[in-house]
């Protein structure tokens, strides 16, 4: 997902109170985050708030999201909530807007990592990692959280992350987790705990 989003720098993106997303990019962080996961709920719409803003390759992007909330099994309707981008990848659920969707699920410390990378590079570095050599890895759903660094570039655009928020398949008919990974080196990663 980082590399497609196009950061100017780190240093305006620090200074920048809001952070703009795309409605796709809204939708992929929030179903696959601990507060999706854990509250066995989805966000099958979410639909941007006020004037958009275009972004570096000319789409809409918007600071403030409304999102349907529905209940996984079965589809029940739980309301709509109001979600921020607080990062180039990562949302929250800011709270209500109507209904009874449920909070936001904080993560807790963010660790800072060994190195920086993208989220689009981590699901296959976590298949080469202990945990992976543990369970019956299928396959992640990465994106990047905390502190950032952006590159501009033909093959190396996007921001590059130490911690990641990982949604894991496993085999077995197993439910999905979510996992907090940092990387542990240059091309490497590791399981920092689990977060549902």
């Amino acid at each position: 997902m980082a590399s497609l989003l196009l950061v100017p720098s780190a240093a305006s993106a620090a200074k920048a109170k809001r952070f703009h997303m795309q409605t796709g990019f809204v939708l992929v962080a929030l179903n696959n985050s601990p507060w999706s996961v854990g509250n066995g709920v989805r966000a099958p719409e979410c639909t941007g708030i006020g004037k958009p803003r275009r972004d570096a390759a000319f789409q809409s992007t918007w600071s403030s999201f409304r999102c349907t909330v529905v209940d996984v099994a079965g589809g029940a309707a739980r309301g709509v909530a109001l979600v921020k981008p607080v990062g180039p990848e990562a949302v929250s659920v800011v709270r209500a807007i109507s209904g009874n969707p449920p909070p936001d699920r904080p993560l807790g410390k963010i660790p800072k990592g060994k190195g920086r990378t993208r989220s689009s590079d981590v699901a296959a570095r976590l298949a080469k990692s202990d945990w992976a050599k543990t369970h019956d890895y299928l396959g992640a759903v990465c994106y990047g959280v905390g502190p950032f660094d952006a590159q501009v570039g033909i093959d190396t655009a996007g921001a590059y992350f130490g911690a990641f928020v990982c949604r894991i398949t496993v085999g077995g008919g197993a439910p999905s987790s979510v996992l907090l990974v940092e990387t542990s080196g240059k091309r490497s990663v590791r399981v920092t705990r689990t977060l549902v």
